[in-house]
């Protein structure tokens, strides 16, 4: 059933989108690089594009989540529609020579978004307070997102201002490059579950909702260094500020719990079996421990049906008095 419950989910992400991981913004300078391959007698030329970055000197982040579950038969997902706001300050592209035989490219601005499918408006960025026209891919390796080509004016960095909505599901992180970094998120879902690498600095969970607030600087994350080294890897490596929007004891795991103790159960109901044949007299055959053992077993098969239409607690009330039921009356004609 647990299996059943993943697969539902996996289709709902299908037709929406997933957990959303956020990266950037930053400038990126692309430079292409020429060698020459000697191959015995042959030689081949080949082109190779590198890249340089530039990190934020300062990243504030606000995010404003809206959770509407979504059923796909029994089994609910907790998609949500986040509002983004990225501000911060972009450091200005020095004068750089590229390494010889290299020739330099036009450098743009990277928004680097885990899902793109969630991205349901066209983003509004700023940099020092001038509109940018952005265009679709984060041009960084096979990661998806937005760019945006900086002209040589917009070069020289500035305070930016990033807008958008952004809609995923079951999860949310931000990967805190800049060299201060800070985050305050916030939504109507009263079970967050704060994960990733830093725990926020504070928070508070109510019936209604969540708030929390998230800082942290490169003499904690050591990101720049980071950064180059598993920006085309796997971006799990990087640290993230990480909130995931779960059931905190779902039917499963009750089910679960209650099926560890089915060996005391039945335990007990074979012990007194034992003690009426020692001292009543009575015989009770094999058989008709057997048949008992299976009344009780079944249970557990009902408790877990009639839980994911009624609620844990109604459907182990029910299926325990009909388990009694069916036993004790098997068993007043057995004693």
């Amino acid at each position: 059933r647990q299996a059943y419950r993943s697969e539902a989910i996996q289709q709902i992400m299908a037709s929406t989108s997933g957990p959303q991981r956020l990266l950037g913004p930053i400038v990126v300078q692309p430079y292409t690089s020429e060698h020459i391959l000697i191959d015995g007698e042959e030689s081949r030329r080949e082109v190779e594009t590198l890249y340089r970055y530039r990190l934020p000197e300062q990243l504030d982040a606000t995010v404003d989540m809206e959770v509407t579950p979504r059923k796909l038969g029994i089994y609910q997902a907790q998609p949500y529609q986040a509002n983004v706001t990225l501000t911060g300050q972009l450091p200005s592209l020095p004068d750089w020579q590229p390494p010889r035989n290299s020739l330099p490219g036009q450098p743009y601005l990277s928004l680097v978004v885990s899902d793109a499918r969630g991205i349901t408006q066209i983003p509004a960025i700023t940099l020092a307070n001038e509109p940018l026209a952005v265009i679709p891919g984060a041009r960084l390796g096979t990661l998806s997102g937005v760019h945006v080509p900086l002209t040589t004016k917009q070069q020289q960095g500035g305070r930016f201002e990033v807008r958008f909505s952004l809609q995923g599901m079951e999860k949310f992180s931000l990967i805190p490059i800049g060299r201060d970094s800070k985050l305050t998120l916030s939504g109507n879902w009263p079970h967050p579950n704060f994960l990733g690498d830093f725990l926020p600095t504070s928070r508070k969970v109510q019936e209604k909702g969540f708030n929390a607030h998230w800082q942290t600087s490169w003499f904690a994350t050591d990101m720049e260094n980071q950064f180059h080294d598993s920006i085309f890897g796997p971006s799990e490596k990087l640290p993230s500020f990480s909130v995931s929007l779960v059931q905190p004891v779902d039917h499963y795991q009750l089910n679960e719990r209650a099926a560890k103790y089915a060996l005391l159960f039945i335990g007990l109901t074979f012990l007194s079996f034992f003690m009426f044949e020692l001292l009543r007299g009575l015989r009770v055959h094999p058989i008709q421990y057997a048949l008992v053992g299976m009344g009780l077993a079944i249970f557990y098969l009902v408790l877990l049906a009639l839980t994911e239409h009624l609620g844990f607690a109604w459907a182990y009330l029910i299926a325990a008095l009909a388990s009694v039921a069916l036993n004790g009356f098997y068993l007043s004609y057995v004693l």
